[in-house]
């Protein structure tokens, strides 16, 4: 009777956390915002939404193994790389997002105007040092 118990306990639990995998997913791919996930060692990109592709105009196949400040167009990466090592060092990058100064240019693949993006980041680490 218990062993009964817990194996439909358990069987709850793993559709609940199938139901809650399948929602992060489409949230993360669906999100009105950028989402990029990195590497914990060398920011390289492992993954990213589709926003990604309509700003920049590359697929998520093109951009996994860039580096994440490859995004940026060049004279912004210096910029890209200090906001990266402070946040990964866990200090605030501080001062307003939205501020001019904070508005980095990404590197557009399709010839279209430049779009400028402000970053807000925030580290969320898994087992493997992944930075989502």
């Amino acid at each position: 009777m218990i062993q009964r118990m817990v194996a439909l306990e358990k069987t709850e639990l793993e559709r609940a956390l199938a139901r809650s995998s399948i929602l992060y997913k489409r949230l993360y791919r669906e999100a009105p915002v950028m989402f990029f996930s990195l590497d914990g060692t060398d920011q390289k990109i492992t993954n990213c939404n589709r926003r990604v592709k309509t700003v920049t105009g590359l697929s998520r196949r093109q951009l996994e193994g860039l580096r994440f400040v490859d995004v940026f167009e060049p004279s912004c990466r210096d910029r890209v790389e200090v906001i990266l090592d402070e946040i990964l060092k866990g200090k605030s990058t501080g001062g307003d997002y939205f501020s001019e100064s904070n508005f980095l240019q990404l590197h557009r693949h399709d010839d279209e105007q430049p779009c400028y993006v402000s970053m807000s980041l925030s580290i969320l680490t898994d087992p493997e040092t992944q930075i989502v």
